[in-house]
């Protein structure tokens, strides 16, 4: 599971079901898979890399996840227009294949 630009580990995005989990952060102890979240320094509206780490800490997969966070301030898609990212996000995916 890729992330670009997580814009909030709060948001509730599940409106009014009545489901426990309704932001990703509340997701976090039910993600089994790896967890790559990737997100500019200078991004306004991303959360933290400390953030993002916490987030993928709460996983099973926790020792395969990973957190990039990149100079500058590229939001979502435009962070793959970096070589590095874009070759981190891919070596990421096939090992977690």
């Amino acid at each position: 599971m890729v992330g670009l630009s997580v814009f909030s580990a709060t948001f509730n995005a599940s409106g009014s079901t009545t489901t426990e989990v309704h932001s990703v952060q509340d997701a976090g102890p039910y993600i089994t898979s790896p967890v790559l979240i990737a997100g500019a320094q200078g991004d306004p509206g991303a959360i933290t890399p400390a953030t993002a780490q916490a987030i993928i800490d709460k996983g099973s997969a926790k020792a395969a996840g990973k957190v990039i966070g990149k100079d500058g301030s590229a939001h979502g898609w435009d962070l793959l227009r970096s070589p590095d990212v874009s070759a981190d996000v891919l070596a990421f995916l096939k090992a977690n294949a």
